[in-house]
């Protein structure tokens, strides 16, 4: 090659780096990762809620525009452990965003994120009861891999996977769940339903769930959530669910929060030979079972705090009949000692 075109190639490849670095330069100014972390900071803190990064968010172009995120947290205001933790994400943008346009985030990508129970209560207690409703808006969806849950330092879930598609009012929403619990059996979950939104109601109807369990259990159901403001929330699903042994059974599940009383549940449950209705407060329940679980060996025994009344005419697991059974519990009327009273019970 002559020297000439040799000098030709060799200076058409230095501009071609050199518009390639420009770009990528002229990208970065535009992008500004700070604007999204401002963002994401006034989002969180309009919230109550504190986010942290161990390092300065930075910007991915391909194969999609996306902010990376490496080691965030997110807590409530003034508490010192995280509600939700995650080694990395992604907040995906859209391209037009590259052009200086408003910061805006399509989805959310968590990679092993971590939820504590404990904190998520602590935070909703300190919710405004007089919050009016909104549908938050989820542009493209989110997708959580190798998460967790914990409570109180326990681990309940681990390997859960969470994936949404857009959230928006009129739109069909669907989410899909899957995790092991502390046993390591397999939990899954579908969701589909169909947003709808107004200024004093944000509801999800109609609304079906479908999923499976420990031992196993299969379950289909169908109903309506809604959400009034604040706390006050309500919940009705009915359909039918299947144990390890293929019973199949009715299940009415109500659960409602007015703003005032204390959340209330009802469930009734009808199976060939089997009934079960049940009125309970889930707070004062879990305060029971806490209370249960820390007390001395020693402590009396009582019964959980609930109002329900159970008919079983015939019920076999393994090597053992149950026939006739009737029990019923009303806390109310009895204080701490609740009656039971069993008609013709007998075991094989």
């Amino acid at each position: 090659m002559r020297p000439r075109p040799r000098t030709l190639l060799i200076a058409a490849g230095l501009l071609v780096l050199a518009l390639i670095a420009g770009a990528l330069i002229a990208v970065h100014i535009l992008l500004k990762p700070a604007r999204f972390t401002a963002l994401l900071e006034s989002a969180a803190s309009s919230a109550g809620l504190a986010l942290r990064l161990q390092q300065p968010a930075s910007f991915e172009l391909f194969p999609r525009p996306a902010l990376a995120l490496a080691g965030f947290s997110l807590s409530v205001s003034g508490h010192g452990t995280p509600l939700l933790s995650a080694a990395r994400g992604r907040l995906r943008v859209p391209w037009r965003a590259m052009l200086g346009g408003t910061p805006t985030i399509t989805r959310l990508e968590l990679d092993a994120p971590r939820l504590d129970l404990g904190e998520l209560g602590r935070y909703v207690a300190t919710l405004p009861t007089g919050r009016a409703p909104f549908l938050p808006r989820i542009g493209a969806g989110i997708r959580l891999r190798d998460g967790s849950v914990i409570n109180q330092g326990r681990m309940l879930l681990t390997a859960v996977s969470l994936d949404t598609g857009p959230l928006a009012p009129g739109r069909p929403f669907i989410l899909r769940f899957a995790a092991r619990d502390s046993h390591g059996a397999a939990l899954a979950l579908t969701l589909d339903a169909l947003p709808r939104s107004t200024p004093t109601l944000v509801s999800l109807q109609p609304l079906t769930l479908r999923g499976s369990g420990h031992t196993p259990v299969r379950f289909a159901l169908d109903g309506s959530a809604g959400w009034l403001g604040g706390s006050r929330f309500n919940l009705h699903l009915a359909g039918r669910f299947t144990d390890a042994g293929a019973t199949s059974r009715t299940l009415d599940l109500q659960l409602g929060d007015d703003g005032v009383a204390p959340m209330q549940a009802r469930i009734a449950i009808n199976g060939s030979g089997e009934k079960l209705q049940a009125s309970l407060q889930p707070s004062a329940l879990l305060a029971w079972w806490a209370t249960l679980r820390d007390s001395a060996a020693n402590a009396p025994l009582t019964l959980p705090p609930l109002t329900a009344a159970a008919e079983i005419r015939h019920y076999q697991v393994g090597g053992v009949s149950i026939e006739g059974l009737s029990v019923s519990s009303d806390p109310a009327a009895a204080g701490s000692a609740v009656p039971a009273r069993a008609a013709s019970t007998r075991a094989r």
